[in-house]
């Protein structure tokens, strides 16, 4: 009966999935349609529907399980339903392919215009190259224009003169022709003369050719030769004639009616110059050498350049007639390389970090300081990003992105950053960041300079720390001399205020038993006389203890040494634990101050392992050794971890530290859990007495 009622109700439930199946998948269609136009909200949709698809075919599957021992329709319908899901899947493996696709091709479109711009930027450069060429050739070409209407002018000459001359031949031919039976050797004459006559045109005619493009090349020489300040100059030997260009004259700074010789060339150069230029002038008029200088000279207006000169030799018939070459103005470009040498060498000395990156924040360069305190070599670090490298990933992205907009608006970044070196180590960096601009103001590049201030910020944090000890020690010393004035007036009402009180009263009624004249014993009376003395006796103890614990006297009496030994005599009485006492020396001389130091050391030492250790046993040492004393205390108690951190409120250990400072001493405790303990504190000291060993 269950079964039957249930059947109609899975049914329903079935045809419902279905209906809201295809649904479903009309949703699903119409947002397929719309892929094309809205790439970005049916990536959405599309995962929504992918989402909700899953879930109800999950729940129809999980239904048809259910129905599957209730119906073979149901069956069937489940295994129809499985099938749809199934096409779903494909749908949706068909779309997400599709915007793989789409991916694909927004990539390579990408690519694509990246390509575009680059072929752009070439055909830009091919263009401004094609331009250049053009202006050259029609520079070309109007001195070809030129060159031709030369030639043309010299044609029509030339042919004037051919036909002057072939009249005269015609002439000549027809006297030839009448003197022939004369002279035979007049008619060869002719006939040499004609064949000398066209030699003649014809060098003539190449000598103008030279002619023109001597003047050509002259002109272009000279043009390039002030862009440049190079001259050229030439001395004949023959002649002991010196010839300099325009160029030259400028460059030494001279009237154009100034004439050079080669003597008075010498006198501009430098001291350290003219030996070498002269050497090398010789050397080329004697052997033909050629030679190529730099040299410094002074110019006729008294400034200071540098020069090139380069010679070499012009020979006839195998003998050097004369010599000459070019004389250029290097002054610029000595300074520059003078300047880049003393750059490149104060960055590569310089003790800070300095590099450079692109625009992109890729490295380019870095110096042996970046690598002393990164730990990465030139080649590690070349051509990778700033923060990929350097991030310690402290600070927030934010911060970086700041950084960066700040520094593309061309203005220098300075502050402090946290980075990472290639151990893994993170320091602290104070850093400095520059624009490098072209002659347009473009930023071609970044100038980053950085200094380790890590044992900067160590030092300020402990200073600091040290400052926040030390003010919490002054309290705490404050609040330690109010309670020893507590105690001491409470010691001084209780103990001594006491005891005189009655003193007082017992001497108050031996004056009344000795005004009534009652007639005293001699016994009596000592013995009032003794109980008065033993209480004057107990007030001085009192007195003393008090005193001592304010400062012990006993330090100026008998001496450090002596005043240690009594005061750890004491302390293994009154706290019933072993103290073995062993000192090499039995003088110290020392002053009160640095006595007192010691003697308070002691006593704070002392005191910690009674609050602290749990001991049963303690050995105090004392000895001298390389102009030291020595003070050493060990105890057999529980110890502690070295490595854990010391607590901000341990006043004593405070106390012992700034104690030992003003000795110029050192401080050093040592200890192991379950070992014990050992405090050592060394102080300079010049022995004046000789050792010797005391124990208790």
């Amino acid at each position: 009966m269950h079964m039957i009622d249930q059947e109609p109700t899975n049914k329903k439930l079935t045809t419902k999935l279905i209906k809201e199946n295809k649904e479903n998948a009309l949703e699903l269609e119409a947002v397929n349609n719309r892929v094309s136009t809205q790439n970005d909200d049916n990536d959405i949709l599309i995962a929504e529907l992918i989402v909700s698809n899953e879930v109800n075919a999950l729940e129809l599957i999980v239904v048809n399980k259910k129905l599957v021992d209730t119906t073979d329709d149901s069956d069937k319908r489940a295994e129809e339903l499985i099938n749809a899901y199934r096409e779903l899947k494909e749908t949706d493996k068909k779309l997400a392919f599709q915007k793989e696709e789409k991916e694909k091709r927004a990539a390579e479109l990408n690519l694509a215009n990246k390509e575009l711009a680059y072929q752009n930027e070439e055909k830009e450069k091919r263009s401004a190259e094609l331009i250049i060429a053009n202006k050259e050739l029609i520079y070309q070409n109007k001195e070809k224009e030129k060159r031709a209407a030369e030639l043309l002018i010299a044609n029509n000459e030339l042919a004037f003169q051919n036909e002057e001359k072939e009249k005269r031949a015609s002439e000549l031919l027809i006297a030839n022709k009448e003197l022939a039976f004369q002279n035979e050797e007049k008619e060869k004459r002719a006939s040499e003369l004609l064949i000398a006559n066209k030699e003649l045109a014809f060098q003539n005619e190449e000598k103008e050719k030279r002619a023109i493009e001597l003047t050509k090349s002259k002109r272009l020489l000279e043009e390039t030769g002030r862009l440049v300040k190079l001259g050229g100059w030439e001395y004949d030997i023959a002649k002991n004639e010196m010839s300099w260009s325009d160029v030259v004259y400028q460059i030494h700074e001279v009237e154009p009616d100034y004439h050079p010789s080669i003597e008075s060339s010498f006198i501009f150069y430098v001291p350290e110059s003219a030996p070498l230029i002269k050497k090398a002038m010789n050397q080329v008029i004697k052997d033909g050498k050629p030679f190529d200088l730099d040299l410094q000279l002074i110019t006729a207006k008294g400034n200071g350049i540098w020069v090139r000169v380069l010679g070499h030799a012009y020979s006839a018939n195998g003998e050097i007639v004369k010599i000459g070459g070019m004389f250029q103005d290097i002054t610029e470009r000595k300074e520059s390389e003078e300047l880049l040498v003393k750059m490149k060498k104060a960055i590569t000395t310089s003790g800070e970090v300095i590099f450079l990156t692109d625009q992109e924040g890729i490295f380019t360069y870095i110096n042996p300081a970046f690598t002393s305190l990164y730990g990465f070599t030139s080649d590690e670090i070349i051509g990778k990003n700033t923060p990929d490298i350097l991030n310690s990933e402290i600070f927030n992205k934010t911060v970086y992105e700041d950084f960066w907009k700040t520094l593309l608006k061309g203005v220098e970044v300075r502050g402090e950053l946290i980075n990472k070196k290639k151990d893994g180590t993170l320091i602290n960096i104070e850093s400095s960041s520059t624009p490098i601009l072209d002659e347009d103001n473009k930023i071609i590049g970044f100038l980053g300079i950085q200094r380790d201030i890590t044992e900067r910020k160590s030092a300020e944090k402990a200073l600091n720390n040290s400052q926040q000890q030390l003010r919490n020690f002054a309290a705490h010393l404050q609040n330690i001399r109010e309670e020893e004035k507590i105690a001491v007036a409470r010691e001084i009402h209780d103990d001594l205020g006491q005891m005189l009180v009655a003193l007082k009263i017992e001497i108050g009624l031996f004056n009344q038993k000795m005004k009534k004249g009652n007639s005293l014993k001699s016994n009596e009376i000592i013995s009032e006389f003794d109980e008065i003395s033993e209480m004057v006796d107990k007030t001085i103890k009192t007195t003393r203890r008090i005193m001592s614990g304010l400062r012990p006297e006993i330090i100026d009496s008998l001496g450090f040494i002596e005043a240690g030994k009594l005061y750890v005599n004491e302390f293994e009485e009154r706290n019933d634990i072993t103290c073995q006492f062993e000192s090499e020396i039995s003088e110290l001389n020392i002053n009160s101050q640095q006595a007192v130091a010691l003697f308070r050391i002691l006593q704070e030492a002392l005191t910690n392992i009674v609050k602290h250790a749990k001991a049963s046993a303690i050995k105090i040492h004392f000895s001298t050794q390389s102009d030291k004393f020595i003070m050493e205390i060990s105890d057999n108690g529980i110890g502690f971890d070295e490595n854990h951190k010391v607590r901000p409120d341990s006043y004593g250990m405070i106390g012992m530290k700034e104690r030992v400072l003003l000795l110029d001493g050192e401080l050093n405790i040592s200890s192991k859990p379950g070992e014990g303990t050992c405090l050592r504190v060394e102080m300079p000291y010049l022995a004046k007495s000789k050792k010797h060993c005391a124990k208790s």
